[in-house]
């Protein structure tokens, strides 16, 4: 599903439980690690998939710095992608 974010507009937060993963399609976002910037990630990039992978909370907080467009995979859709291309 394609999902639109509006510039500094918070896509999910550090300690929150993760239940997607994201491509960035177009735009731009910043990292943060305990409010400290520490990433920016732009078109092709990806993030999100500690949580899916561990079940952990999410590790940082993720805020658009532009008005961005991200392809967003709920953790049924990115297992069953995962484990298809599984060496």
């Amino acid at each position: 599903m394609l999902v639109h974010f509006g510039a500094r507009k918070t896509i999910f937060e550090q300690d929150e439980p993760g239940d997607c993963f994201y491509i960035i399609y177009s735009g731009r976002v910043c990292v943060y690690v305990q409010e400290k910037a520490v990433a920016e990630l732009n078109k092709g990039k990806s993030f999100g998939e500690l949580a899916l992978i561990y079940g952990a909370p999410r590790s940082a907080t993720i805020i658009a710095v532009e008005p961005s467009d991200l392809i967003v995979l709920d953790k049924y859709t990115y297992d069953r992608i995962i484990k298809g291309v599984q060496l």
